[in-house]
């Protein structure tokens, strides 16, 4: 028993308070509900950066837009943490810094320091393929949504999709009528999930169609992966053989945030997808 609580003390020593703030300059190809999830992404960064420390990095992200992609830089180092859980409301503000809008976003959060090597997952969302030329977070509705998955090593993994507007979590994998908690992938193996042609599980595989209530929607695709089996949350089941178990992005965040804590080898790494209405 005291073995027991002193080693789950020294783990709870990891996680510490953070907060930051952070101001992003929204190009012109991108939407406001794109830039305040960009400037979400970087203010976490940037609080785990001032606690944890960075690893000296600098990446480059292209924006599609109707005139063809716009590059720049993300100006933020690969840092030495992970975000566990947000306290509360990140806040947004909006102003021009010249003829430059820019959107600025406080936050607090928990997060805990990385001291091991992550396991190099290659993780790509396709559109309306299968192949990784496909690789594209910007749908249409209608759009066939696919997912690329390569691990080095054996592990375990699981899918949510989180649309914001009906603040509703739905488990995209494993596939619903396979009654799983995760799919065990295997090192080295190039998966194509979210396809009956190239479904390599040997489980009963579905196929997803992206939707669109609103002109522009933003949703988060969550990818889960531990080299240790782990336990889904609880999910909701309407009954309806073509509905999708689901539950609230409150209970998903707390089912995730537990698990993180109690497993350090869990990795989540999340794609932001954008999903225009082509009937409006």
């Amino acid at each position: 028993m005291l073995c027991l609580f002193v080693s789950c003390g020294l783990f709870a020593q990891k996680v510490k308070i953070v907060e930051a703030e952070y101001t992003f300059i929204v190009p012109e190809s991108m939407s406001i509900k794109q830039a305040e999830q960009e400037a979400l992404r970087r203010a976490q960064i940037e609080a785990i950066a001032n606690e944890f420390g960075t690893l000296l990095s600098q990446n480059t992200m292209s924006i599609a837009s109707d005139r063809g992609e716009d590059f720049y830089q993300e100006g933020v180092g690969l840092v030495k943490g992970e975000w566990i859980e947000t306290i509360g409301e990140p806040k947004f503000e909006r102003g021009f810094y010249g003829d430059d809008m820019f959107v600025k976003c406080t936050i607090k959060g928990k997060a805990r320091e990385i001291k091991t090597s992550k396991v190099d997952l290659d993780i790509k969302v396709l559109c309306n393929g299968t192949e990784e030329k496909f690789e594209n977070t910007d749908f249409k509705s209608g759009d066939k949504i696919y997912l690329h998955f390569k691990s080095p090593e054996d592990g375990y993994l699981s899918v949510y999709l989180y649309d914001t507007v009906g603040d509703v979590v739905t488990c995209l994998l494993p596939y619903k009528r396979d009654n799983l908690s995760v799919v065990k992938v295997e090192q080295d193996v190039e998966y194509v999930f979210f396809s009956k042609r190239y479904n390599k599980l040997g489980l009963y595989a579905a196929e997803y169609v992206m939707g669109c209530e609103n002109e522009r929607d933003m949703n988060t695709l969550y990818v889960v992966y531990s080299k240790n089996e782990f336990s889904k949350p609880t999910l909701n089941d309407s009954g309806d053989r073509a509905a999708l178990k689901h539950l609230t992005f409150d209970k998903f965040n707390s089912w995730l945030t537990k698990s993180q804590l109690q497993d350090k080898d869990m990795q989540v790494e999340k794609k932001i997808i954008s999903i225009t209405n082509s009937n409006l």
